[in-house]
């Protein structure tokens, strides 16, 4: 998966030759490339949810599982991806299985708990 060189739908004109920021020698790579992911929860599947679903699906990840409450949303995720699974607590799904990352797309104010049950899971 890539970082790419737009923002908010612009081109960036200033990228550097080389992102030292990152520690990359050349400039075809970016942060999370090479990195293998078997496994990963959304944990809220609004529209940016399933957009993170697709894109992971694509990346090839295997195993998508998906949470939210709202049904109509678990549904939808299910009929247009085809999620590994779903379900409507987090904190079971995080019971249920090991994952390689634990994606949070919901309002920030909700981040914090979901946060602290994914990293007690794997302690």
């Amino acid at each position: 998966m890539r970082i790419g060189r737009m923002w908010a739908g612009r081109k960036i004109s200033n990228w550097p030759a080389t992102a030292s920021r990152w520690n990359v020698d050349d400039d075809s790579k970016r942060p999370g490339d090479g990195i293998e992911m078997e496994s990963i929860l959304i944990v809220g599947l609004g529209s940016i949810g399933r957009r993170h679903a697709r894109v992971f699906k694509a990346a090839g990840v295997q195993r998508i599982v998906g949470a939210d409450l709202r049904q109509d949303r678990l549904d939808q995720a299910e009929r247009e991806i085809g999620l590994s699974a779903i379900g409507n607590d987090y904190r079971a799904l995080l019971k249920q299985g090991r994952y390689d990352a634990v994606l949070i797309t919901l309002p920030t104010a909700y981040h914090t708990p979901i946060a602290h049950a994914a990293a007690e899971a794997v302690a």
